[in-house]
């Protein structure tokens, strides 16, 4: 999957993982820096960024962004 502006607000996001870095991104790329990370990273593996409010908006209104709930059991 690619993520880029088109789908999200760029600046709006960060890797939960504080040893990847964002570089940039077009309008459908987005491009990490992981040579810091503790493992390869390889092409298929997940990076969880969290979202700020306008990055979740953009995220939650793209038709290009999946959308998959996850049901959570009450606890």
């Amino acid at each position: 999957m690619n993520l880029g502006r088109e789908d999200v607000d760029v600046d709006g996001i960060r890797p939960l993982d504080a040893r990847l870095a964002i570089l940039g991104a077009s309008s459908d790329h987005l491009i990490v820096d992981a040579t810091e990370a503790d493992h390869s990273i390889v092409v298929g593996d997940e990076i969880v960024f969290s979202l700020n409010y306008s990055a979740l908006l953009a995220a939650m209104t793209s038709p290009y962004v999946a959308k998959r709930p996850l049901h959570v059991t009450p606890g």
